[in-house]
Order: C-alpha cells, then sequence, then structure tokens
C-alpha cells in the first residue's frame, strides 16, 4: 500500500536513463505529470469511494482493482484493462469503466475509442508510449487512448503525444483528465501499428498518472474581522450587519463579490442571544434571489445550525437574521419582539410563549402580533414585511 499520489513522483528501480519515467538526474517527466494537476485544481479528476470508507482494507491500495487502474496484459498483445469507478470532468460526475467494481477492456492499435491516428512502425527496433485518459463520452464507457509516435531506442525518446490535450473527444464537455501512460517496446516492421507490433516481453511499462478528488469533508474556518479566536459581535463576517465578503478589507481593497454573479457558503459567528458574553457559529450563505437582478437583490442568509434561546425578559426584545431562530420567553411584563437590521426573503422566526401573564407583541411596528400565554407562533419574511404563518395555543 502507498499514497494514492505517489505514482507521479515515483522512480522507476534503476531510474536514471532517459529510458525511466522519474525524477533522478537523467530521467524523462512525461507531460500528464505536470498536466494533471493543473486538471485537479480545476476540479477533474477521480473521486475514490475508498477515501471514504475509513475501514476499507483497500483505502490505501492503488493496484488492480481500484478505481482509474491501467493494467497492460502481460499476454495479449495490446491488451488494456481499466478498473471502473467515478470521475469529475467539468463539473459533472461520470461513472467510468463500467463503474465501481468493474472494469473495460480495449486492444490498442485495433479497438475505436481512439483519438488521433495510428502511427507508422519504424524499420528499427523502437518504444512508444500510449495514454490512457477519461473523457466525457459514454461510448467507451469514458475511456480513451492515444498513441504516440514511436521512437527507435538507439537515437531517441518516445514522446507522449498530445492531441488528447486539445481534441480529447466528441461532445460539448471536452475537458479530461489522464490515469495513466504506457511504455511498449516495439519489433522494427512497416505499415500502420496493429496490436501484433506491440511485445510483451519485456512488460509493457504503465506510469501511473491517476488524479484523485477528495471535495470532502469540507473545512471551514471561522472567519472573523478580528484576530485568530476572536469572536467579537462586531468582528462577525456576516454578509450584512457587520462585515460582508466584501468589507472585511478596507477600500480600496474591498472585495467585488456583491455585484458578481457567484454565491458564496462560509462560517463565521454571532452574538449568543442570551449570554452577551459568548458567539456561537453560524454557516451563512450569500446569493442573488433573482438570477441576473442587481445589487439590492443580495442577501445572506443563515443556514444554521438552528439556535434556540430561553429567555425571561427584563426588557424589550430585539432580536437579528443570525441570532436564535427558536425563542422560549417568558415575559416579566408587557414586551416588544422586534426584528433588527437586514433579512434575507424566507426567514423564519418561531416563538413560544411559555411563561408570565403579559403581552408579547412581535414586530410591534410592523404586523403588532400579540402571541397570548401558551401560544406558538411563527413568522416568516417576504422580503419587505413579516407574515404571520401560525399562532396557536399549545396544550
Amino acid at each position: 500500500m502507498s499514497n494514492p499520489l505517489s505514482g507521479h513522483t515515483n522512480v522507476q528501480s534503476g531510474a536514471s536513463t532517459s529510458t525511466a519515467d522519474g525524477l533522478r538526474d537523467g530521467d524523462v517527466i512525461i507531460s500528464p505529470s505536470m498536466t494533471n494537476p493543473y486538471e485537479g485544481l480545476h476540479g477533474n479528476g477521480i473521486i475514490r469511494l475508498e477515501d471514504y470508507a475509513f475501514g476499507a482494507g483497500t483505502r490505501n491500495s492503488v493496484g488492480a482493482a481500484t478505481p482509474g487502474h491501467v493494467l497492460a496484459s502481460g499476454a495479449t498483445q495490446g491488451l488494456v484493462t481499466v478498473s471502473g469507478g467515478y470521475v469529475v470532468l467539468g463539473g459533472a460526475v461520470y461513472s467510468f469503466a463500467n463503474g465501481p467494481g468493474s472494469t473495460y477492456s480495449f486492444t490498442v492499435g485495433t479497438t475505436a475509442n481512439r483519438v488521433g491516428s495510428l502511427p507508422t512502425v519504424p524499420s528499427a527496433a523502437s518504444e512508444v508510449l500510449v495514454v490512457v485518459y477519461l473523457d466525457s463520452a459514454s461510448t467507451f464507457k469514458h475511456v480513451m487512448y492515444q498513441v504516440g509516435t514511436p521512437a527507435t531506442v538507439s537515437t531517441s525518446t518516445p514522446h507522449c503525444p498530445s492531441t488528447f490535450l486539445t481534441t480529447p473527444g466528441s461532445g460539448a464537455n471536452e475537458q479530461h483528465i489522464v490515469i495513466g501512460v504506457i511504455r511498449y517496446s516495439m519489433s522494427a516492421g512497416s505499415g500502420t501499428l496493429a496490436a501484433s507490433d506491440l511485445l510483451l516481453t519485456p512488460v509493457p511499462e504503465v506510469h501511473d498518472r491517476r488524479l484523485f478528488l477528495k471535495p470532502t469533508p469540507l473545512f471551514l474556518p471561522n472567519m472573523t474581522r478580528g484576530a485568530i479566536g476572536n469572536v467579537a459581535e462586531t468582528n462577525a463576517v456576516d454578509g450584512a450587519n457587520q462585515y460582508s465578503l466584501d468589507t472585511f478589507y478596507s477600500s480600496p481593497e474591498n472585495g467585488d463579490f456583491a455585484a458578481s454573479p457567484m454565491g458564496a457558503i462560509w462560517q463565521s459567528h454571532a452574538l449568543d442571544a442570551t449570554d452577551a458574553t459568548k458567539s456561537n457559529s453560524v454557516l451563512y450563505y450569500s446569493a442573488f434571489r433573482e438570477i441576473g437582478g442587481g445589487g439590492a437583490n443580495r442577501h445572506t442568509h443563515r443556514l444554521g445550525p438552528n439556535e434556540l434561546a430561553t429567555l425571561t425578559t427584563t426588557g424589550h426584545v430585539t432580536f437579528e437574521f443570525d441570532g436564535a431562530n427558536m425563542w422560549l420567553i417568558t415575559t416579566d411584563t408587557a414586551r416588544t419582539f422586534n426584528p433588527s437590521g437586514t433579512f434575507p426573503h424566507g426567514h423564519v422566526i418561531e416563538i413560544y410563549h411559555v411563561g408570565g401573564s403579559h403581552t408579547l407583541h412581535f414586530d410591534s411596528g410592523g404586523i403588532n402580533v400579540n402571541i397570548p400565554l401558551t401560544n406558538y407562533a411563527k413568522f416568516v419574511y417576504n422580503g419587505s414585511a413579516w407574515v404571520k404563518f401560525d399562532l396557536h395555543a399549545v396544550s
């Protein structure tokens, strides 16, 4: 077992000549070792279910039967077998090589899952590189290959083909990921390459070039305008009442997110509704309600977690969008329970007047609904005013 990323920097046993792919003096680096990491940064790559099964015996295995593994047969000329799995290409997920636990096989030089033309076989003993990659088309189970130009061993080194980089296949989604490069020795011959020209001795050399994505868990550090651990309410990046994603840097370094068409999710904090010495973690989401709308159409939502506040009033109560959204209230006298600051469309507040025999008016300057003792109420913000959804006595 080894780290699944080891294939990109693996030095072959005995390497240090131009016939091996490695990282020591005299070795060569094939292009997918450089281009594949860029694909990963762009969000393309294999999702290994093994990465999320912490008790799986194959979790750190990169051998046969693991997603994207390429096997060049030592018994049948040109035969290649790819182990199945899931791949992300251009933001879409595809099940390749018949999916996890299955395989897909093809024969170099004869099977049609090929891009580019087949080269001519040199008149002297030579070597050739074959790139195996995953693309978006399902015709060949998302598995494609390209054959490079053979090079005679005595005079030169074979180069990786490159057509797959510019024309990986048909269709609108032309993004791809290389999973392996096979180095074949070839006999002297003439005419267009066929499977029979690919020697089994020495055994074809497979260079593992898979790139694995691990999109979860998604770690969310707490964003604050202050120093690490400073969770004062005034330093919250709440997208509305305190700092937004554009204002935690001061002008002229403030950002342009608000006017962009993008949405964003992040974690920051909010003041505890019943204990001013504490702040609680909050997950925020900022986006346009109406796609294509102007800046006034952007709102920040409090995604969670739900927060229950238990309060015996000593004064009138105000609440903000990033604070508690569920309240158990005991009144000491007639009180108001009023919104403060900006709220997003669809924001929900739930209140149970659990104790006291006094009036409790919700949004006294707006809909002004009294919540009698032992009554439950639910209110939703419609973008401009609060709407009563429920008000009933709790038995």
